[in-house]
């Protein structure tokens, strides 16, 4: 258990790192040390002013053999020739793609029409049950996402990490008795999948890290980098992608400062009543502006956090439920909490300032050595 104030919290963390981030008792790590050294899970109780918070999260550290930092921007067009086979096209920008199959999207719900039922499947968790009526598996539709994906694109199943599947049953028609839907004939021919995909450089996946401030201002700023895929059979399906693609790579391989420093900035958050829960804990990228180049952006590793987060010490998070009785939603407001592996301090949610987001010098193996 754990009893500070945030007071203490505060001044630990600036003993720790300094003003300018890491000192001598920053510890700086390889990619291969933190692999070996990095627990699978974060699992600890804190005893904090206003309630106890249990936390038990997998840590996820990408098995790669370095850690580069890299530049990007969005990702080109694509060639019109690969759009022929396409009913339509939406959009088709630099880092936006949005098309739809020959055989076209099916009717938009109507008046008391939706889906039978909905199954949510978490990030990685690769569905064992089946569409309605639908001819293709969960993996099957994953690999044609894929496949269509690379096709149009380039990029393919190296370059992403599965997000969250929903399978949807059919549409059907439904009238309410006594308060309750009875569903009453299928609009719908099948059931669908809908696939998120999240885009990864060097095997490492991309967080844009959005939330991490109050207002972004006027500068410029990348949208998650991924895919979204909604297929209906093997020929029907449509494709919304943000994408970056890769300008450079500066730097080959750089240190990182370990879990164990991140986690210590981290526990500030929980001890200061604002991060409640957490859902993920990462080494991932976020993008950092160039002071030269617009639109192009620094890929540098982060510790990230995303859990139950509110300002709001006070406020205690409520679920909602449904007119059974069931948990419909979980009331928990959800934020980010990044802990930036090369400056050793968390993103400041106050910053405003004109440089806040623009890349910090970046710590090379010969400046520790």
């Amino acid at each position: 258990m754990r009893k500070r104030t945030w007071m203490m919290a505060a001044l630990a963390l600036v003993v720790l790192f300094g003003v300018n981030g890491g000192t001598a008792k920053a510890e700086w790590q390889s990619i291969k040390e933190v692999q070996e050294n990095t627990p699978e899970r974060w699992t600890e109780s804190y005893e904090t002013k206003w309630r106890t918070i249990q936390i038990d999260a997998q840590i996820d550290v990408p098995d790669v053999e370095k850690l580069p930092v890299i530049r990007v921007t969005g990702a080109s067009p694509v060639n019109d020739l690969k759009l022929l086979l396409y009913s339509e096209v939406v959009y088709n920008e630099v880092g936006q793609l949005y098309v739809i199959s020959k055989d076209g999207e099916p009717e938009i719900l109507g008046n008391n029409e939706d889906y039978k039922n909905r199954y949510y499947f978490a990030d990685g968790e690769i569905p064992q049950i089946q569409a309605e009526d639908h001819p293709l598996t969960a993996q099957q539709a994953i690999e044609m996402l894929e496949n269509k994906l690379k096709g149009l694109t380039g990029y393919g199943k190296d370059d992403f990490v599965l997000g969250p599947i929903t399978v949807y049953d059919r549409v059907w028609k439904y009238k309410k008795i006594n308060g309750e839907r009875v569903y009453t004939q299928p609009i719908s021919k099948t059931g669908e999948y809908c696939v998120e995909l999240y885009q990864k450089f060097a095997g490492v996946q991309y967080q844009s890290c959005r939330e991490c401030y109050d207002t972004r201002g006027k500068e410029a700023w990348p949208d998650a980098a991924g895919v979204s895929g909604a297929i209906w059979d093997a020929d029907s399906f449509k494709l919304w992608a943000t994408l970056l693609q890769v300008v450079d790579t500066p730097y080959e391989d750089v240190p990182i400062l370990s879990f164990g420093d991140a986690k210590k900035a981290i526990e500030t958050e929980i001890e200061a009543g604002h991060l409640r829960s957490i859902d993920k804990v990462q080494l991932a990228y976020a993008p950092y502006l160039d002071p030269q180049e617009k639109d192009v952006f620094w890929l540098l590793p982060v510790w990230y956090v995303k859990g139950g987060y509110t300002r709001n010490v006070k406020k205690e998070f409520e679920p909602k439920y449904g007119a059974g009785g069931e948990i419909v939603d979980d009331g928990i407001e959800r934020a980010e909490v990044v802990f930036e592996a090369q400056k050793g301090e968390l993103m400041d949610y106050n910053d405003r300032s004109a440089k806040r987001r623009v890349v910090p010098k970046i710590v090379t193996w010969d400046s520790v050595q």
